[in-house]
């Protein structure tokens, strides 16, 4: 692991010498100690990837469906974007660039940022401003999916916005999801994960995605760790969305099922502990997730799109 995290400090840290500060590849090369050859490949990996400043214009917001949510469902804060696309991609580009706005708002020196996955997450990652925060560091909350080129993958998400605030950071090197609950209580006693999960407890504020069962677009399922079999076994028992590694109904309720027996990650009674949660996800697909996640208190902080957020209000 130690060796993935080197890769993805290099990628990170020469993506944002190159397109966030505009140095040449020779001066980076200069700067890094790194071949020009190597560099020049790196940035045509980042290319690849995606991991650049993403430039959108920034969504309208609707202050009255927002303050809808905030009186609906007692959330700190609420974020609703009204953008008149129907590409999924650019949905997740405006919400990543309106999570970045509110997180920066109550971003300040030795905070600790808890961090799950997903891509409207990396989205804001990528719109964020690099600034040389103090003290301040990011913690994994769920283990990692494993796959390298998953651009949304918890591990690479922490060390890019580690990178962003030129914070600190600690990786839960776990599998996401292990063969049984007895594997999953023994790795949770190991060392270095058992610490880094009691500090994600500690946390200032979490970022995370709403995640949803729905099958185009349900994580695990897209990872290679549930076939639709067992995503219809998961639906038939009521699961209509997971959050940061816990599944969940449609009336908020936690669901005991044998997924959750074996992710690894922070327990979700520590997780709702977190004073502030910002939760973002977008898109119609996700409205049953997201109104489950409101109904159970999971957040405290939402950001979508409008019309999500008046199926929210409308099936409250």
């Amino acid at each position: 692991m130690e060796n993935q995290d080197m890769r993805n400090a290099t990628l990170a840290r020469v993506s944002s010498l190159y397109f966030d500060q505009n140095m040449t590849q020779q001066e980076i090369a200069d700067t890094t100690g790194i071949t020009r050859t190597m560099v020049s490949r790196i940035i045509a990996e980042a290319r690849e990837q995606g991991i650049v400043e993403i430039k959108v214009h920034f969504p309208w917001r609707s202050k009255h469906l927002e303050n809808e949510l905030i009186n609906k469902f007692g959330l700190q804060a609420a974020r609703v974007m009204v953008m008149d696309t129907n590409s999924y991609s650019e949905l997740l580009l405006g919400l990543g660039k309106l999570t970045a706005e509110y997180f920066t708002s109550v971003l300040h020196d030795n905070m600790s940022i808890g961090l799950s996955w997903g891509s409207a997450i990396q989205h804001m990652i990528n719109a964020l401003k690099p600034r040389k925060m103090k003290g301040v560091e990011v913690i994994q909350l769920i283990g990692a999916s494993g796959l390298e080129s998953n651009l949304s993958d918890g591990p690479l998400l922490a060390q890019l916005l580690t990178n962003r605030l030129n914070a600190s950071c600690r990786y839960l090197h776990a599998p996401l999801i292990v063969e049984n609950k007895i594997v999953r209580d023994a790795l949770l006693e190991e060392r270095s994960i058992k610490e880094t999960i009691k500090r994600a407890s500690q946390a200032d504020i979490a970022l995370v995605g709403i995640g949803s069962i729905h099958p185009d677009i349900y994580s695990l399922k897209t990872a290679g760790y549930i076939n639709e079999e067992q995503r219809k076994n998961l639906e038939a028992s009521g699961v209509v969305g997971d959050f940061c590694g816990h599944h969940y109904s449609i009336e908020g309720i936690e669901l005991d099922n044998e997924i959750n027996d074996r992710v690894v990650c922070i327990s979700l009674q520590d997780f709702v502990k977190i004073g502030s949660v910002i939760a973002v996800a977008g898109g119609i697909r996700k409205g049953d997730a997201i109104l489950g996640a409101l109904r159970g208190k999971f957040v405290n902080v939402l950001v979508t799109d409008a019309e999500t957020a008046e199926y929210a209000l409308e099936h409250a």
